[in-house]
């Protein structure tokens, strides 16, 4: 049922959805690692579409972690408000209002499904922006794409970038790692 409706809207909101069919689950694993952590965390899914990389993501974080998902797509938000976990608040907001979706809190990890490579220059730009405004310290910023139109404004952004590549999904995927300085 949620490869049906990740379709349908991909038909319908191409630019947003940015690919025809969800995730694969070995790419899914590896976006949800960057959010595993053995104390109580913030964590902020960009993107969620049909939940996922969510799911992945609540299945290994600590009892006391929050989960903020933003999502534009009503569809998505619908199917993605029937996940039972305290953990987890869904926001029906751009990414660009990171800041205020979150009451300007610090977050430990940034995990994203946008299509930045699909958004318009400033679009990226200013969603980069509000990432890096949100990250703490140390924090840690994963952004898979499936082509390298977004690698110069994250390294210009974080300095530090780490690319690896999952090729077992359709199409690969290139997993961005990027990490926000310490003072």
């Amino acid at each position: 049922m949620e490869q049906i409706l990740f379709l349908k809207e991909f038909f319908k909101h191409w630019r947003e959805v940015g690919s025809v069919i969800p995730s694969s689950h070995f790419l899914v694993k590896k976006l949800a690692s960057h959010a595993e952590s053995d104390r109580p965390i913030i964590i902020v899914e960009l993107g969620p579409g049909v939940g996922n990389v969510t799911r992945e993501i609540l299945l290994r974080l600590h009892p006391e972690s929050r989960l903020y998902a933003f999502e534009i797509n009503r569809e998505f938000v619908a199917s993605l408000r029937t996940i039972r976990d305290r953990r987890l608040t869904v926001l029906e907001r751009s990414a660009e209002e990171l800041q205020s979706g979150i009451g300007g809190a610090k977050v430990d990890c940034i995990v994203s499904s946008l299509p930045l490579g699909a958004f318009d220059v400033s679009l990226r730009e200013r969603i980069v922006r509000a990432v890096q405004d949100s990250l703490a310290p140390g924090g840690v910023f994963a952004q898979y794409q499936y082509a390298p139109s977004a690698y110069p404004l994250l390294k210009r952004t974080f300095g530090e970038v780490a690319v690896s590549f999952e090729f077992r999904n359709a199409p690969p995927a290139c997993i961005y790692t990027c990490r926000q300085p310490r003072p």
